[in-house]
């Protein structure tokens, strides 16, 4: 039984060195999860593809009143803790390079 599924299980994405050693729940439990994943990507496609037409819609029909990219994808969104540490270390490069730059100013005007 399995030297007739091998071929297929690594169709689908099992390891093929690892197959052997896989009892059979396991392999059972493997293939589901590939199963699942596949779905899962199907169905986040379909939205993407749903939410395009929409917004096609809105270019064709009232593209004044076409949603920003965070509007129409709000899962695209940066959420508001990344923002502020980006920010944050954003201002501390501007500091260091501040304060390096006086560092150089303060050798370069010593010498005259």
């Amino acid at each position: 039984m399995l030297e007739e599924m091998y071929a297929d299980a690594v169709k689908l994405g099992i390891n093929s060195v690892n197959y052997w050693d896989y009892t059979w729940e396991e392999l059972m439990l493997e293939l589901e999860s590939l199963r699942f994943q596949q779905e899962t990507k199907l169905k986040e496609h379909a939205l993407f593809d749903y939410r395009l037409a929409q917004l096609i819609s809105f270019a064709v029909n009232d593209p004044k009143n076409i949603p920003t990219k965070e509007e129409a994808y709000p899962i695209l969104e940066v959420p508001e803790e990344v923002k502020r540490l980006e920010e944050q270390k954003q201002n501390e490069q501007n500091l260091l390079a501040f304060f390096q730059q006086l560092k150089l100013d303060d050798k370069g005007g010593g010498s005259e």
